[in-house]
């Protein structure tokens, strides 16, 4: 058996590539969960807006009147408050929802929308908005009920 002293050159090239496959294996996973963090961010983001709207729509037709409330064509609830004033109407336009009060100028609720089909049955309002954060991710759909309470 012959006396080693130090390490030799072979011995600094494993260590070297263990070393370089375990910080290739922790950057990989550190790229991954950056990934997913800025897609979970994005989905949250839009489904935060599409709530929002939902909120907003719903508070308004808590305040709406029975008899002037119509949900069609298409993309579109109109209805009046019951304090009066002007009618007030919710529509998709492309891929924003839209609130426009009497003959003012449309205001954009939200954007990025692939579906807004509000429903009237009665004195319900069935509301379903579904967004869209990007095509390879899949579609976000959120659902809400309205009980118009005034005649």
């Amino acid at each position: 058996m012959r006396n080693r002293r130090g390490l030799m050159l072979t011995d600094l090239l494993f260590t070297g590539l263990i070393f370089a496959l375990i910080s290739g294996g922790v950057f990989a996973l550190t790229q991954a969960g950056d990934q997913l963090w800025l897609r979970m961010d994005a989905r949250l983001a839009s489904l935060t807006e599409a709530q929002r709207a939902v909120n907003l729509l719903a508070e308004d037709l808590r305040q709406a009147r029975q008899n002037g409330l119509t949900c069609g064509p298409g993309s579109t609830v109109a209805f009046t408050p019951v304090a009066g004033g002007q009618s007030v109407t919710y529509q998709l336009s492309g891929n924003q929802l839209v609130r426009q009060v009497g003959t003012n100028p449309p205001r954009v609720i939200t954007t990025g929308l692939v579906a807004f089909a509000p429903t009237c049955s009665g004195s319900v309002v069935r509301l379903s908005l579904t967004t869209q954060v990007s095509p390879w991710h899949g579609p976000i759909s959120l659902s809400s009920q309205v009980w118009v309470q005034n005649p």
